[in-house]
């Protein structure tokens, strides 16, 4: 809004919004997480206001990347004070922490705007709380980037507008614990559908429900969630990926 000019929400107005949903929802913005994919990206962004995170993949090397998983969360008290260097890698553990079922076993390249982070590709500190961060990445096959902050808008919006609530990444790796078994796909899918509060919420609405609501774009079978698309079945790992 500018100046003395009125809101108007009329035709014009409600057309070109569907028009943006559409494109943003569309096969060539969006994909399904691929485990074979030929690359895989996350870019993050922190602000003192929040932190941001995009899961990007290409599922054949040289296609553009398309957009697989979102997130963001508000920054506690504590947080805002932090140094911008500890914010940013702050930012990089936990969402890596959230993305965990989508990231453990492959390789990926984290994007992050604060240069000095690039350290972690080499080296560890001797603070003990960024020790401990640095510990939770040792499992994965991750490499770290720079990338100038004006390639970095789009999830640079993610960290200024957050929508999750604050968490406390430390209490969150300390009561992550590894089990190490032998399990099946269906196993290890059923247990990331039941870690995502969200997934779980859809499927107990569809199993009360089945014929209502949620039940006619999901469906759950042998106790796994599908979403319905394009008459196939897709099965839910997050529902923000959809």
């Amino acid at each position: 809004m500018r100046g003395e000019r009125v809101f108007e929400w009329a035709e014009e107005q409600q057309n070109a919004f569907d028009s943006l949903r559409r494109n943003l929802t569309s096969d060539t913005v969006q994909t399904m997480f691929r485990k074979d994919a030929a690359r895989t990206e996350l870019h993050t962004d922190a602000s003192a206001l929040g932190l941001g995170a995009m899961l990007l993949q290409s599922s054949v090397e040289g296609d553009p990347l398309k957009l697989v998983y979102c997130a963001s969360r508000k920054t506690s008290d504590a947080e805002t004070q932090y140094h911008s260097s500890k914010l940013e890698l702050l930012c990089i553990v936990w969402a890596v922490n959230k993305l965990r079922q989508f990231l453990l076993g492959i390789k990926f390249t984290v994007f992050t705007d604060c240069q000095a982070l690039t350290y972690l590709n080499s080296s560890k500190s001797a603070n003990v709380q960024v020790a401990r961060w640095y510990d939770a990445l040792q499992e994965y096959d991750i490499e770290v980037n720079y990338r100038p902050g004006v390639r970095m808008t789009h999830v640079n919006a993610l960290s200024r507008a957050p929508v999750g609530p604050e968490e406390s990444l430390d209490e969150a790796l300390m009561e992550r614990q590894t089990v190490c078994v032998l399990i099946t796909l269906e196993e290890r899918v059923m247990m990331c559908q039941t870690a995502d509060s969200d997934v779980a919420h859809i499927k107990r609405m569809v199993e009360q429900g089945p014929k209502e609501g949620l039940g006619l774009s999901y469906v759950v079978k042998d106790q796994l969630l599908y979403r319905r698309f394009r008459d196939k079945l897709q099965c839910c790992l997050s529902c923000q990926s959809q």
